[in-house]
């Protein structure tokens, strides 16, 4: 196990690591533990206590994340993960995004073939995409022949400002490409009220990063890495009148391993506490974690954390036990990471 405090963790080519200090107020604080089976995936579950972070190695063996009185990760054996709920026609290996406002639930359905593409592991994509609204209703959504959602869940966020949250999803056309979609549940039922333009060519796809208002000008704007396997760029985009609107870019990133079913890895995180949220992702070669600060309509690139093996989990933010937000995630050699930031 190994602890880096107020300082920047810089991996080597050989695995060592040497220590740079930051200059910034808000250096990362980073705890790590490894895992000698792997790896397979990190999570948030519920406890007796409220939300704990867990990991499950290679074997499916599950231990819950927590710190040790000396400040230092510690895995302690836990039972295996809650089942996932099942909706009648969801996407095979699809997950259920849960919502508390007008969009109680909400999922991909509609499982097909016709787009062999394959990014996410497999030629199945989904057709359409169901909600669950707070009132009880399922409402519904199938896209025509020429396109499929290419992914594998939904995302709520709302967007424009209204209370309530839209879905927004990655949707591909056979012969164009990816763009980013989104859907507004309203009383005659689900439709598509805006989408990014579409990356114009066959087998070309974008993982989406999330939602918040990034400069605090009171306006939402939605993260997406656009082409991650190819040269990833960072992308914001912002409601605009039923339009999504590009607002600022900045090449050098990727959230997604070809060919994985992991779309997380990336997190909207809060890590300098001036209460504008950042985007933390991976660079190009996912061996370093990145923070973006989105201001005066720049992207910038403000802190970096490398490692000597590349970041291949989801991202979880959450506290591991004692009153801090960590972000947690997992390298390809089984190292688990836990990245805080100076109050």
């Amino acid at each position: 196990m190994r602890v880096v405090c107020a300082a920047v963790l810089i991996g080597t080519a050989a695995g060592a690591a040497t220590f740079a200090l930051a200059q910034e107020n808000h250096a990362p604080y980073v705890l790590t533990e490894r895992l000698s089976e792997g790896v397979a995936r990190v999570y948030v579950a519920p406890t007796a206590t409220g939300i704990g972070v867990f990991v499950q190695n290679a074997k499916e063996r599950a231990f819950r994340i927590r710190l040790a009185d000396d400040g230092a990760l510690r895995l302690v054996d836990a039972p295996p993960p809650p089942p996932n709920r099942v909706e009648a026609g969801i996407l095979p290996d699809g997950a259920i995004t849960r919502g508390a406002r007008n969009i109680r639930a909400a999922w991909l359905v509609g499982a097909t073939d016709r787009y062999a593409h394959g990014v996410l592991g497999d030629a199945i994509e989904a057709e359409g995409v169901a909600v669950e609204t707070a009132d009880g209703r399922r409402l519904e959504f199938r896209l025509p022949a020429d396109s499929v959602f290419e992914d594998r869940y939904p995302r709520l966020a709302d967007i424009d400002g209204d209370g309530e949250d839209e879905v927004i999803v990655v949707r591909s056309y056979l012969d164009h490409g990816a763009a980013l979609t989104v859907l507004k549940a309203r009383p005659e039922g689900l439709s598509i009220v805006a989408q990014t333009p579409v990356l114009g060519l066959r087998n070309r796809w974008l993982n989406p990063v999330g939602a918040a208002d990034f400069d605090g000008d009171g306006r939402i704007e939605v993260a997406l890495v656009e082409t991650p396997h190819i040269g990833g760029v960072l992308k914001l985009y912002r409601w605009n009148k039923d339009r999504l609107s590009l607002v600022a870019e900045l090449p050098g990133v990727s959230n997604h391993v070809l060919g994985s079913r992991v779309l997380g890895l990336s997190a909207i995180f809060d890590t300098d506490g001036d209460g504008r949220p950042d985007i933390l992702v991976p660079d190009r070669s996912r061996r370093t974690l990145v923070i973006f600060r989105f201001t005066d309509g720049r992207l910038e690139r403000t802190t970096e954390v490398a490692h000597p093996s590349p970041i291949v989990s989801d991202f979880v933010v959450a506290d591991l036990g004692d009153g801090r937000s960590r972000v947690v995630y997992a390298l390809a050699d089984g190292t688990i990471v836990a990245v805080g930031f100076a109050p």
